[in-house]
């Protein structure tokens, strides 16, 4: 299973997306607990469902995500038969797990909604990513949280082990939001010029991938990451003309997450 699980990992990082700027709201809630199943099958059976030998539901779930580049009928039927897998087998899971496959339902009901109602779809995979990697870790025994071991009283917002984060923090080949943010930050202080809009709009979605990962990040990363956004989300905000940034935190928090993060 943890070759698969590998795998499954390297899928997220590479998710793709869609068409156009426009997402797709919905209302993103648990299941209410009187819609549970009556009866539920350990972890170990649930993460075998998931993460078979021959790729498992995750793998086709993140496959599909992957190589999204359009949107019909046809596409929306496949999402939503997948969404409704993915649905049967968080009916029977644990309480944990359950939460991570609701959250793993979203992008593929979103892109269902978009297509009945004649609207853009675009994929913002930050969330499906982080319950990804979380249940990945879990499942194959690498993450603080992992099969066997004691469960703590659930958390009232969803935090990912630190493992998971840091591989959404580096990305697949050490390209990911932290990598670029803190080289563009440092790129920008460093030549001391006006900032130009290309630029803000670079700040804006570093800003929001980070920004992304912060809502499930644990607490030990999640001051330092904190300490990294604040600049990109001042730029972001304020389409500043220059940039002043307390260069002392920020390297500081970098250097740590970079020491954290393997």
């Amino acid at each position: 299973m943890k070759k698969t699980a590998i795998l499954i990992a390297s899928l997220l990082l590479t998710t793709g997306c869609a068409a156009s700027p426009q997402v797709v709201e919905r209302e993103r809630n648990s299941p209410p607990a009187e819609t549970r199943a009556s009866f539920e099958i350990s972890e170990d059976a649930t993460c075998n469902n998931l993460l078979s030998d021959d790729g498992g539901l995750m793998s086709e779930a993140s496959i599909f995500l992957r190589d999204l580049d359009s949107m019909d009928d046809e596409i929306a039927a496949e999402a939503q038969r997948i969404a409704d897998d993915l649905d049967a087998v968080a009916q029977n899971s644990s309480e944990r797990l359950s939460e991570l496959l609701v959250i793993m339902q979203e992008p593929f009901l979103d892109l269902v909604a978009a297509n009945q109602n004649g609207e853009s779809f675009d994929l913002d995979p930050a969330r499906y990513k982080a319950a990804g990697f979380e249940l990945t870790s879990i499942c194959d025994g690498s993450g603080e949280n992992a099969v066997g071991q004691d469960e703590a009283s659930e958390p009232t917002t969803l935090r990912i082990s630190s493992g998971a984060t840091c591989q959404l923090l580096l990305g697949a080949n050490e390209d990911g939001p932290l990598i670029e943010g803190v080289n563009f930050i440092a790129d920008l202080v460093q030549r001391g010029q006006e900032v130009s809009s290309d630029e803000v709009e670079t700040s804006r979605k570093i800003s929001d991938e980070l920004n992304a990962i912060l809502e499930t990040a644990n607490d030990d990363l999640r001051p330092y990451i904190e300490e990294v956004v604040k600049p990109l989300d001042m730029l972001a905000a304020e389409g500043s003309t220059g940039i002043h940034v307390d260069m002392t935190t920020f390297k500081a928090a970098s250097v740590e997450l970079l020491t954290q993060c393997p």
